[in-house]
């Protein structure tokens, strides 16, 4: 029995500690002084900084990098990348996402603006009719249908210039929702890319991120 419980306690205390958890996708890439592993690391770059690259030697690439600690070293060339990282991508489809967001709205505002000029354009006409049927004087009845005629022509006017912002309004979802499309299938496929050169053990971090050798 004493064996048992032991047993017990054991597995109890196994499942404690089994917790999913995930691997961060900051990467740290170091920065030497020439092209092989025995030249002395002067420095990291963290995954996404944009870097502008001077020449190739075997597998190193001379980089400069880009920003606030500007650093000039030798890299290995398979951590160099021709597209952003799929964190930047990601940023990029919620810039669209949101930027689609607002589109919808406006075109809605431009919908229920040409719903109101429209009615108001009605009323005018309904009026333009009622005052030649009411009015007894034909210089009154011209100068009124003068006046009603130009607020229609106006508004008529108006109308067009708003279904033409609508039509442009949708163009330009319809646009963003290709983005989209175009955008999911690039952070899939570079996903895809970056994963391969994860270690997901025995990984000293750096600044709480991942240090590639």
């Amino acid at each position: 029995m004493k064996y048992i419980g032991l047993i017990t306690l054991l597995l109890i205390s196994m499942n404690s500690f089994a917790a999913r958890k995930y691997v961060s996708d900051v990467l740290y890439i170091p920065v030497r002084t020439g092209p092989s592993n025995k030249h002395k690391i002067i420095g990291y770059l963290k995954s996404g900084t944009q870097v502008t690259a001077l020449k190739s030697a075997d597998e190193y690439t001379e980089i400069k990098s880009h920003g606030e600690k500007q650093r000039q070293g030798w890299v290995k060339a398979r951590f160099l990348l021709d597209e952003p990282i799929a964190a930047m991508k990601l940023e990029q489809l919620n810039d669209d996402m949101k930027r689609m967001t607002e589109i919808r709205q406006e075109l809605n505002q431009f919908k229920s603006q040409a719903e109101s000029l429209k009615s108001e354009r009605d009323g005018l006409v309904n009026q333009l009719e009622r005052i030649k049927k009411v009015s007894s004087s034909a210089v009154e009845i011209d100068q009124e249908n003068q006046s009603l005629k130009a607020k229609v022509v106006q508004l008529e006017k108006e109308l067009t210039d708003v279904k033409e912002k609508n039509f442009l309004l949708e163009e330009d979802q319809r646009n963003e929702g290709i983005k989209l499309g175009i955008f999911a299938i690039a952070l899939g496929t570079l996903v895809g890319f970056v994963l391969p050169y994860m270690k997901p053990r025995g990984q000293k971090r750096r600044n709480s991120g991942i240090r590639l050798r």
